[in-house]
């Protein structure tokens, strides 16, 4: 049989606008109910997460993730596997090779965990300390 004439019959897929990264009709506001941190997806509130520390990179993203606990981090990592949309890590943004920027396709999710800054244990005996991120 000639592949031509074989119908296509799954359901039809949503398609982005003209112009528009690929994952553009990702529903980002369900992101909110994955994890209790913020989710930046203002242009301003994004932008000093997108420029590198030696402002050399900048990139672009759908949003910007700022998981409060580990919990957090993993809904996030559900969602965007979920929604097939990759995911930047960034720690303080102070890299100096641009590992912590998105790239310019704006089809990412930067995962910031600046707020994650707490002090879990210190044990002196063993010289050790455990924090979050």
């Amino acid at each position: 049989m000639n592949r031509s004439t074989i119908a296509d019959t799954s359901p039809p897929q949503p398609q982005p606008a003209a112009g528009h990264p690929e994952n553009a009709c990702v529903p980002i506001e369900s992101l909110r109910q994955s994890f209790s941190g913020r989710l930046l997806t203002e242009p301003d509130d994004k932008a000093p997460f997108l420029l590198d520390y030696r402002k050399r990179w900048q990139g672009t993203a759908l949003a910007v993730a700022l998981p409060d606990t580990t919990e957090d981090v993993a809904g996030i990592v559900r969602w965007c596997r979920q929604h097939r949309v990759a995911i930047v890590p960034q720690g303080g943004n102070t890299g100096l090779t641009g590992g912590s920027v998105p790239d310019r396709s704006g089809r990412s999710i930067l995962l910031s965990l600046a707020r994650m800054d707490r002090i879990r244990s210190v044990d002196p005996i063993n010289n050790t300390i455990t924090v979050e991120a």
